[in-house]
């Protein structure tokens, strides 16, 4: 009977072992009579991104197969590739048959800039924030982002090769949280950083002039689409680079004048001439003007200083709050309201936006703008405004308002 139960008792015990064996992957890979567990069959666990260091990276991986983690060098090795420079990298797993594992697997990570550390705010005006960090080497972008703190998220807002830059048309008294991302491209596919932390920083609150009006920004927005009016005038320091147009007494900010240039010779092809007749002034040319036109009211209809001053705004700007002290308007051929019947206006109409010029003062937005009806006073918004601007059937105020950016 004793040696009964104990053979019984082997016989169990070996049908215990057996089937253990065969219901644990861990204990069949190692057992020498079964095949052994390719390597593809294992989980394997590595980081999707590491940032580059400029030395060779080799990223933690963990390899397992069922409940049981295996043990480099013991069951599988591992072979790099392409992990020094930033792009897409490799490592291949290979098996160890002696341990029970055999075939490999090469499995991808990315080899990523580093993360940026050195980001500030520079400079900051009532509407733009300027933004520098460290130098990176040679191949290296950045991409802005503004952070939203309550939501945990960012929105691109721009790209640039250099280690700078300028982020205009923001709200006064704002403030604003920025962050950037390095990237390379290798292969047609952009590797990017992880977020810098970002920088909180606030606007400049608005400034205003003597006269109540608002002093734009003529450094935090693009100054092709600058507006000044009856609430908004131009620092009175301010003095665009101008330079003479064609052969004439006229002259416009230096970067306008190629275009006007441009589209006089086009129209000159069609037979019509675009005289250039006013352009530029300075402020205390437009001071003159204006004091002058009010003094010829003061007499001529016997109104006192103010209320003829506010009649002669109707027809001249006050100083500081002309376009063509910005030195991007030009009254073409005269200042006269017969100047809408000519051929020269009707070319104009069809033509001028081509060459980034616009209608400034249509009739029908005369209460937007402020100031009456002028069929002759053109100005440059560039071409791609100037077709949009056209397109829209809107004058400047009303097409920056539809399109969200800011003045």
């Amino acid at each position: 009977m004793k040696k009964r139960s104990f053979l019984n008792f082997f016989s169990a015990a070996l049908i215990f072992l057996l089937f253990a064996a065969l219901s644990c992957p861990a204990l069949g890979a190692l057992s020498s009579d079964k095949r052994p567990v390719s390597i593809t069959e294992c989980s394997i666990e590595i980081a999707e991104s590491v940032p580059y260091t400029g030395k060779r990276i080799k990223p933690q991986v963990t390899v397992s197969y069922g409940k049981r983690t295996l043990e480099n060098g013991t069951d599988y090795t591992l072979a790099y590739k392409s992990n020094k420079s930033v792009g897409k990298a490799g490592v291949t797993i290979m098996g160890v048959p002696e341990s029970g594992f055999s075939g490999s697997k090469t499995v991808r990570f990315n080899i990523i800039p580093r993360k940026l550390q050195q980001l500030r705010a520079s400079k900051k005006t009532q509407t733009s924030v300027t933004l520098t960090w460290e130098k990176r080497g040679k191949g290296i972008g950045f991409v802005i982002y503004s952070y939203n703190k309550s939501t945990k998220s960012y929105t691109r807002l721009a790209g640039v090769k250099t280690n700078k830059v300028k982020l205009c048309n923001l709200q006064p008294n704002t403030v604003y949280r920025f962050s950037v991302r390095a990237f390379k491209r290798v292969n047609g596919k952009n590797f990017l950083s992880a977020y810098s932390a970002p920088v909180k920083v606030r606007t400049e609150k608005v400034k205003y002039s003597k006269m109540g009006r608002i002093i734009i920004d003529t450094e935090g927005q693009d100054w092709k689409l600058l507006i000044v009016n009856s609430t908004r005038e131009y620092p009175k320091d301010y003095s665009p680079s101008v330079s003479y147009v064609l052969n004439s007494g006229a002259r416009l900010d230096k970067r306008v004048t190629p275009y006007y240039v441009k589209m006089y010779n086009a129209a000159k092809k069609d037979g019509v001439t675009l005289t250039p007749y006013s352009g530029y002034r300075s402020y205390a040319h437009q001071e003159w003007n204006y004091n002058n036109l009010t003094s010829v009211y003061m007499k001529q209809f016997g109104l006192n200083r103010a209320d003829a001053a506010k009649r002669a705004a109707k027809v001249i700007l006050p100083p500081g709050t002309s376009e063509h002290s910005l030195g991007l308007a030009m009254d073409i051929c005269n200042t006269l309201n017969s100047f809408r019947n000519t051929k020269e206006y009707a070319w104009l109409c069809k033509n001028a936006d081509k060459y980034g010029f616009i209608l400034r003062y249509p009739k029908k937005d005369q209460a937007v703008t402020g100031v009456m009806y002028e069929p002759w006073h053109w100005r440059f918004v560039g071409i791609k405004n100037a077709k949009a601007i056209k397109k829209s059937g809107l004058c400047l105020e009303d097409y920056l308002d539809s399109v969200g950016i800011i003045y």
